[in-house]
């Protein structure tokens, strides 16, 4: 009678996991293009954690709060203008849909992300004054929506 084998230890199956996604298990052929997409992947989640609704808008109530020129009304149409920008650009997808029609999907999304990484950007470089924070809303939905 044959015993079970013992089952592997949690970070035995944990780095087996990681292992899988090193560029040496794919074909040579795929391994240039897969190293690179697996870097910008990596990446985006925490560029996009930046302009998401929740966190644009405290940044912008901290950034502009006491700003001269910026009205506390204005301020604070602006924070709802920011954490509303995720929900408007949901409502924008069915345009990006039709836009990529007949084209090259991978070259157009990657030019929207790069778009968006180019917003991202920009918001860091928005002075602190009333036109900063109308170019910031309005990065912030541009950049949302590309994405």
């Amino acid at each position: 009678m044959k015993h079970a084998a013992h089952p592997r230890s949690l970070v035995e199956l944990f780095t087996g996991w990681l292992w899988g996604f090193h560029p040496r298990t794919l074909p040579p052929m795929q391994r240039a293009n897969y190293a690179r997409e697996l870097l910008s992947w990596a990446f985006l989640p925490i560029m996009l954690g930046a302009i998401e609704g929740g966190t644009m808008s405290v940044l912008v109530k901290k950034a502009w709060t006491g700003v001269p020129g910026i009205s506390p009304e204005l301020l604070d149409f602006a924070v709802a203008f920011v954490s509303a920008a995720p929900n408007f650009a949901n409502l924008t997808s069915f345009i990006w849909a039709r836009v990529s029609r007949g084209r090259d999907k991978i070259r157009f999304i990657s030019t929207i992300q790069v778009g968006t990484c180019v917003c991202v950007a920009a918001v860091a470089a928005m002075p602190l004054n009333s036109w900063g924070l109308l170019g910031t809303c309005i990065l912030v939905l541009i950049a949302r929506a590309a994405w």
